[in-house]
């Protein structure tokens, strides 16, 4: 045999005898797995992991099904105070047009001073603060203003367009912008100017009726 052959017969040895090793070891494994041992073993890791898979998808969906009910309950809330505040000075206009047709003394006396700075103002607190016509729809908000639920709606949703579109409400609801720059008496069209600036998808059922 010439020397190039002699190294490659030791090298295919080496080989060989590697590759008896590798079956050897898993020959081993076989016999443990199929051993009384091995299945006790492999059917509690089994049914461990299938019971904490189970376990995980469990709990995410009771999170994601308490997170989307907490999301409707804020939605309803900011709905109703924003219908709450359409209401109010809706009432309010009205009550001008009769004092001007019928000039009721008492009745403006009841109703005279109210600006749209002031209605806007009384939207943005919490209702119980105390202003009149102003109530929560669930107990748990009831010392919670319109700010508050509007971070804490933030903080809830998962979709990016959705996010964006409550982050331009907190902004416009924190700068006033929606004011106009001269305040004066509220009237039902500076009161819509106001609302169709708020009146999102989510919130459209109540503020167009």
């Amino acid at each position: 045999m010439t020397e190039e052959e002699i190294i490659n017969v030791i090298k295919e040895e080496k080989i060989r005898t590697l590759i008896q090793k590798e079956e050897k070891k898993i020959s081993v494994i076989w016999k443990y797995l199929n051993s009384a041992l091995g299945i006790w073993f492999l059917s509690t890791v089994g049914v461990g992991l299938i019971s904490f898979g189970y376990a995980k998808i469990s709990y995410n969906l009771e999170e994601k099904t308490k997170r989307n009910q907490l999301i409707a309950k804020i939605d309803t809330e900011i709905e109703s105070r924003l219908y709450q505040f359409k209401y109010k000075a809706n009432r309010k206009t009205d009550s001008l047009t009769i004092n001007n047709s019928f000039n009721n003394q008492l009745y403006r006396q009841n109703t005279n001073g109210k600006s749209i700075k002031e209605y806007w103002f009384q939207l943005k607190q919490s209702p119980d603060d105390g202003y009149i016509g102003y109530y929560s729809v669930f107990p748990e908000f009831e010392n919670r203003n319109l700010l508050s639920l509007l971070f804490e709606l933030k903080a809830l949703l998962r979709k990016n367009e959705e996010i964006k579109e409550i982050e331009e409400i907190i902004k416009k609801v924190i700068s006033d912008e929606l004011l106009p720059i001269k305040d004066t008496e509220v009237d039902k069209e500076s009161i819509q100017e106001i609302l169709l600036e708020l009146r999102i998808n989510r919130w459209k059922k109540l503020l167009e009726e």
